[in-house]
C-alpha cells in the first residue's frame, strides 16, 4: 500500500506497557453494578486516571540478578499475534466450596479440602504472606516475606528469592493458571517470576505513593494486575486496564482477586469495602458486620458468582454462591499469628481437553497459491478522469487488492468499478480477480467523524459519561465506517468474499482521537482496538472473510497484543523482502524465500520481530522495497 511503501525504517516497540488506574466505580455502560452497591464507604469518583508507562519487555537489572542467583526461568510476556492453545478442563457441574486458611506462622487450616502439609513446624525464613493451590487441587504453595516458597502435595518448587537482598519485603504470591510457575511481588512493585510465569513488567520505577498489596493473574497467564494500598491498579501484559477514580478510599486496599473471565477483578479494603470492576459482580460486603480484626483477603468462587472474605482472626464471610465451610472465629490463634489469606481448592479436573484455535486455511477455496499481483488505490485513478483506472496499470496481475476507501469517514475510491474491471482482465485465467481493502484510522474531531460515531452498536455516545464515551465513539466509528465502505462497493457493483482492513502508521496522537495529517491513530491502544473490532464486526455482518494488513511491529504499537474476537484472522503481511521475481534486478532474494514468511517463521531483518500479529496466519505477502521504485510504482503481492 502507498502508506507503507517506505518500510526500511522500522520502529520496533514492545507490547507489555503498564497502565495504572486509580480504582473506583465505573461510569455509564461500563459499570458492572450501580455505584451504591459497592460499599457503604464513600464511593470514589469516576474521573479517569490513565497513564501509559514505559514499555517493558525484560526485568530490571535487580530482578535479572535474582533470576540468575536462584536459577529461575525468565519467561517473556505474551507477544503480539501469538495465541497459545487454549486448555479447557472438564469439571463436575458443582463448584468446589472447599477452602484453606493460611496463617503467618505457616499453619494451614483445611475446610472440606485435603491436607497435604504445612510449614508450622518448619524454620521459616520470614512470615507467610501468601498461598495458592495447584490446578488439580492436589497441592499448594506457601510463600514468605523473604521470598521463600514451600510446596506441598503436587506443588513443584521452581525457585525462590530467599537469597536475594530485597529493598522491600515480599507481600504477595500467585501461581500461573497451569501450575507451571509462580510470581512473587515486593511491596515496592518488584516482580520475581519462576517456572513458566511470564514477566510482563513491574512497578519498581513508577514512584509508588503506597505499597503493593496484591497480585492477580489473567486466565491465560500472559498478564497480571498489581494493586496498591491506596487503590491504584497497575495493568501488565494482556491484563485489561479497568476502573477509574481519584478520591481517597475509606480504608486501605488489602487484596485483589481476578474474575473467572479475566476481564475484571475485586478489590477489598481492611474495613470490608468491596469494589468490583469489569465482569466481576458485586454480591455483598461485610462492611456492616461485626469484625474483630481487619479484612486480609478475598477469593472468588469457582464460577465467579460469589466470593469469600477473611479477616486476620480467621473470620469468614461468604457471599453469592460461595458456601460457608468453617472458620477460626471460635479457635483462637497463637500469639503474634494471624490469618493472611483464604484460598479455594480447585475442582479436580478430568483429563485436559486441549483445543487449538481452528486456523483459517492459508488460502481461500478460490485462491491459487504462488501468484504475484498488485494492490492499487484511488492513487491509480486516471488524472483526467477520476472514475477511470489509470491506463498505465500492468496488463497482468494474478491477484489484485483494491482500495474501497482511504479513510473510514471519507476518501472513497472514485474509480473502484473501473479498477475492478481492470483486475478481472489482468487476472487472465488465474481465477483470482481481486479482493478489497479498507484503510482504518481512529475517529477525528471533525464534524463528519463525530457524526459517524455518534450512535451505533456501542450505543448513543452522548448519553454516556466518563471513559465509556471515547470507547463508544471508537467502536461506532469503526463499525459505521466499514458498513459504509461495504455499501460503497456494492453501489459500484464490486463485491468479493475477502476484505482486508489496513492498520498502519505508528505516529500516534497524544489523545483519544486521530490528529491528521500526521497521526492516524489515537494514543490509546485500547481505543484503537475498539475501532478495529468495530470495522471487523461490520464486515462480518456482510458475510465476508476479514483479514488485517500490517506488520507485527506496527500493529503492536497501534493495537498492543490485541487479538480480534471471532474467527482467527488471515494476515496480509507487509515489509516482506524484495524477490526476483516479480522484480528483475540481479542480486535479489529468490522467491523461494517467501515460504518462511507464509509459514510465519521469518523475522524482519535486524530485529527479533516475527511475522504474525493479531493471532492470525499469513494469506498474503506484500513486498515492500526501501528507496528503489516498485514495478509500475506499485507494491507487488504474493499469495501464500
Amino acid at each position: 500500500m502507498k502508506h507503507l511503501r517506505r518500510f526500511s525504517g522500522l520502529a520496533i516497540q514492545g507490547t507489555c506497557a503498564a497502565v495504572v488506574l486509580a480504582v473506583g466505580p465505573l461510569s455509564g455502560a461500563q459499570a458492572s453494578t450501580p455505584a451504591t452497591a459497592h460499599s457503604s464507604g464513600p464511593a470514589p469518583s469516576a474521573t479517569r486516571m490513565l497513564r501509559v508507562g514505559p514499555t517493558r519487555t525484560s526485568p530490571p537489572a535487580s530482578v535479572l540478578h535474582a533470576h540468575v542467583a536462584t536459577r529461575a526461568t525468565v519467561v517473556a510476556c505474551s507477544q503480539p499475534g501469538k495465541t497459545a492453545p487454549a486448555i479447557s478442563y472438564l469439571t463436575s457441574p458443582e463448584a468446589s466450596n472447599a477452602y484453606y486458611l493460611a496463617e503467618t506462622n505457616g499453619a494451614l487450616r483445611n475446610y472440606g479440602a485435603a491436607f497435604y502439609g504445612s510449614a508450622v513446624h518448619s524454620r521459616l525464613v520470614g512470615t507467610v504472606i501468601g498461598a495458592a493451590p495447584t490446578i488439580d487441587g492436589d497441592g499448594y504453595w506457601l510463600a514468605t516475606s523473604k521470598g521463600s516458597v514451600h510446596g506441598y502435595g503436587d506443588a513443584h518448587f521452581y525457585g525462590s528469592a530467599v537469597h536475594v537482598k530485597h529493598a522491600q519485603p515480599i507481600v504477595a504470591f500467585a501461581a500461573t493458571p497451569d501450575s507451571g510457575g509462580y510470581l512473587l511481588v515486593g511491596s515496592g512493585g518488584a516482580i520475581y517470576n519462576y517456572g513458566d510465569a511470564a514477566f510482563c513488567g513491574s512497578a519498581v520505577h513508577d514512584h509508588l505513593t503506597s505499597p503493593v498489596v496484591g497480585i492477580a493473574v489473567t486466565p491465560d497467564g500472559k498478564g497480571y494486575w498489581l494493586a496498591t494500598a491506596n487503590g491504584l491498579v497497575y495493568s501488565f501484559g494482556d491484563a485489561p486496564a479497568i476502573g477509574a477514580a481519584k478520591k481517597t478510599l475509606a480504608a486501605p486496599v488489602v487484596a485483589i482477586a481476578p474474575s473467572v473471565g479475566g476481564k475484571g477483578y475485586w478489590l477489598v479494603t481492611s474495613a470490608g469495602n468491596i469494589y468490583n470492576y469489569g465482569d466481576a459482580g458485586f454480591f455483598g460486603s461485610p462492611v456492616h458486620k461485626h469484625m474483630t480484626k481487619p479484612v486480609v483477603g478475598i477469593t472468588a468462587s469457582a464460577d465467579g458468582q460469589g466470593y469469600w472474605i477473611v479477616t486476620a482472626h480467621g473470620q469468614v464471610f461468604n457471599f453469592g454462591d460461595a458456601q460457608f465451610e468453617g472458620s477460626l472465629v471460635h479457635a483462637p490463634l497463637k500469639a503474634k499469628t494471624q490469618v493472611i489469606s483464604l484460598f479455594r481448592r480447585p475442582v479436580p479436573p478430568l483429563p485436559p481437553v486441549v483445543s487449538t484455535p481452528t486456523p483459517i486455511l492459508a488460502s481461500s477455496p478460490t485462491t491459487v497459491h504462488g501468484l504475484f499481483g498488485y494492490d492499487i488505490s484511488n492513487y491509480q485513478c486516471s488524472t483526467g478522469s477520476p472514475t477511470t483506472a489509470s491506463p498505465s496499470l500492468p496488463s497482468s496481475s494474478g491477484i489484485s487488492i483494491l482500495e474501497v476507501a482511504g479513510w473510514l469517514d471519507s476518501s472513497s475510491n472514485s474509480c473502484l468499478a473501473s479498477e475492478a474491471a481492470w483486475a478481472t482482465g489482468a487476472a487472465g485465467t488465474s481465477g483470482n480477480h481481486y479482493q478489497l481493502y479498507l484503510f482504518l484510522n481512529s475517529p477525528g474531531t471533525t464534524a463528519a467523524a463525530q457524526s459517524q460515531a455518534a450512535s451505533g452498536p456501542a450505543g448513543t455516545c452522548s448519553t454516556l459519561s466518563g471513559t465509556a464515551v471515547p470507547s463508544c465513539v471508537a467502536y461506532n466509528y469503526g463499525f459505521n465506517g466499514a458498513k459504509q465502505a461495504l455499501a460503497s462497493a456494492t453501489s459500484a457493483g464490486v463485491s468479493t468474499n475477502i476484505w482486508w482492513v489496513d492498520v498502519e502508521n505508528t505516529n500516534l496522537s497524544k489523545n483519544d482521537y486521530s490528529n491528521f495529517p500526521s497521526a492516524y491513530w489515537s494514543g490509546s491502544t485500547a481505543l484503537n482496538d475498539q475501532t478495529i473490532q468495530g470495522a471487523i464486526d461490520a464486515l462480518h455482518q456482510g458475510n465476508v472473510t476479514v483479514g488485517i494488513y500490517s506488520t507485527s511491529p506496527q500493529f503492536a504499537t497501534i493495537a498492543g497484543p490485541f487479538v480480534p474476537s471471532g474467527p482467527q484472522v488471515p494476515l496480509w503481511v507487509a515489509g516482506v523482502p524484495w524477490t526476483n521475481p516479480p522484480y528483475t534486478e540481479s542480486g535479489l532474494f529468490s522467491s523461494s524465500t517467501l515460504a518462511s514468511w507464509c509459514a510465519g517463521t521469518a523475522v524482519y531483518g535486524g530485529t527479533n520481530n516475527g511475522v504474525d500479529f493479531a493471532g492470525g496466519v499469513p494469506w498474503l505477502l506484500q513486498e515492500t522495497p526501501g528507496s528503489e521504485p516498485s514495478p509500475y510504482s506499485l507494491d507487488p503481492d504474493y499469495v501464500c
